[in-house]
């Protein structure tokens, strides 16, 4: 690969998009020590050189080619992130974890919008970022191996599921979903052309198995709702548009399959059977039992009462975390707690639009199936954990679907 040709542009637009995950990585497979946390100055500072370039590009671009935006953009350009500030000097929030959540909001959330407002307007250079998220699989695969290789002999088990298990799940949940998208698509995307190869194809297919089993030792719940319900979707957008070959059809149901007969054997290893059983722990014969959900159950119990307690107009976007301690770890459960029926109306309606016009995009333009697996991985995990208001990738998708125009053919 020529060093020179390299779009460095779309590197750093494409690694700020899931800077978290890229961090570990990177570390990882440097071997580099950090303190294992998202609060870690290493991490701060990673995070702060990459937001900063991808707002310089973004920026320089816009002013480079006299761009002008519609009022939709200015939404996110402007409006949204100036609202959600008035809101939080307005309820002064004094809660330290408040103040931290908008902080990560104004880093992560409004450049993310920005970015999807840039690639929005800019419809080629989505197509030519296709590639690195190609590259982005091999990053984030290798950095979790190793992540999983240096934890599970340095710590034990148990430790390593409860202090990393969750986190690595994601990271290899994103990569499975890209990594099955290319798969499927292949021929169809314009990526390297190594990925249209018959042997690139079999090392794929492998790395898919690889990656599913990986979650299993990592013990990450959310990560494994992720690869279930994106194969859903990712099988389902293939089989629609007609992309699935009779021989990449056939490779996958051998992995499936494989995993299935494997699985008594693999289960005879401590490690993974530990993982496997935290990974369903909260599935029994009754149905789901929300108290193997890591305390879940009870923050959702504590939302429950506070928004009980103010039905129609919520304690607050931040002073809900004033309430509660933290966020409920479910999206719906945090509107109603913190904009109360109100604010619920309008998600919804919002929702409602946005679903609308997420189908339109992706019916498009096949470079937009690359949104296939971000919306699998910010539908579950807003489900199960964290908030949208620092998930990057919920405003990447906002951004971009809601400021996008018909490509003219």
């Amino acid at each position: 690969m020529n060093i020179r040709a390299l779009d460095y542009k779309n590197i750093v637009l494409t690694m700020t998009l899931v800077i978290v995950h890229v961090f570990f990585s990177i570390f990882n497979i440097l071997r580099l020590t950090h303190a294992g946390r998202e609060d870690s100055y290493a991490f701060t500072i990673f995070c702060l050189i990459f937001l900063t370039l991808s707002l310089f590009i973004v920026f320089f671009e816009w002013f480079k080619h006299k761009v002008k935006f519609n009022v939709t953009q200015y939404l996110f350009l402007v409006f949204i992130p100036l609202f959600i500030s008035v809101i939080f000097f307005i309820e002064n929030a004094e809660n330290p974890v408040a103040l931290q959540l908008y902080q990560y909001y104004l880093s992560f959330g409004v450049v993310s919008s920005y970015i999807g407002i840039y690639y929005s307007k800019n419809k080629k250079e989505l197509t030519k970022s296709l590639k690195y998220w190609v590259l982005l699989i091999w990053l984030l695969t290798i950095g979790s191996f190793i992540e999983l290789y240096i934890f599970l002999f340095t710590a034990p088990p148990d430790a390593f599921q409860i202090m990393h298990g969750q986190r690595l799940s994601y990271t290899l949940a994103i990569a499975y979903s890209l990594n099955l998208l290319f798969l499927l698509c292949r021929n169809k995307i314009k990526t390297f052309s190594i990925c249209n190869s018959k042997k690139y194809t079999y090392v794929s297919v492998v790395m898919l198995l690889s990656k599913i089993v990986c979650i299993f030792i990592s013990g990450g719940r959310g990560g494994f709702v992720v690869i279930v319900f994106s194969t859903f979707v990712i099988f389902y957008y293939a089989v629609k548009k007609k992309f699935i070959k009779a021989k990449i059809l056939i490779g996958i149901i051998i992995v499936f399959v494989s995993i299935f007969f494997a699985l008594p054997v693999l289960l005879s290893n401590e490690v993974i059977r530990r993982g496997y059983e935290r990974v369903f722990s909260y599935i029994t014969p009754a149905g789901i039992d929300a108290t193997q959900a890591s305390g879940r159950d009870i923050v959702w119990r504590n939302t429950l009462y506070g928004i009980n307690e103010r039905l129609i107009f919520g304690h607050g976007i931040f002073g809900q975390i004033d309430y509660l301690g933290g966020t409920p770890h479910n999206f719906f459960l945090e509107v109603l707690l913190s904009g109360g029926l109100i604010y619920l109306f309008i998600i919804l309606l919002i929702l409602l639009f946005f679903i609308y016009k997420f189908i339109f995009v992706i019916k498009n333009d096949i470079n937009n199936s690359l949104l296939l697996p971000f919306i699998s991985v910010v539908f579950v995990s807003l489900m199960v954990s964290g908030t949208y208001l620092t998930a990057g990738m919920f405003w990447f998708l906002g951004a971009y679907v809601f400021s996008y125009e018909k490509i003219i053919k």
